[in-house]
């Protein structure tokens, strides 16, 4: 009789163990959770700064491009007209 004490105790007492054990996964699994969320918004605002800079790039290109051909137009009149 003794023993199935002992051994129901023993259960019992393995039980809790094992309950907090989950609990404090349960805990460390919801820190981390926050934790993802929290740096996935900070990831998703940096994607959206470097788009932002991805398109003033793009723009700057643009006009520099433009600037480049009419440099390149000027100086073809002005070879023509120098050479003509």
């Amino acid at each position: 009789m003794q023993t199935v004490e002992f051994t129901n105790l023993a259960l019992e007492e393995q039980i809790k163990a094992l309950n907090e054990a989950l609990n404090e996964i349960r805990i460390n699994q919801l820190e981390e959770l926050k934790i993802i969320k929290k740096n996935h918004a900070i990831y998703m605002k940096k994607m959206d700064k470097f788009q932002e800079y991805d398109k003033i790039a793009d723009i700057t290109n643009q006009v520099f491009e433009k600037r480049l051909l009419a440099i390149e137009e000027t100086i073809k009149t002005i070879n023509k007209n120098f050479c003509a």
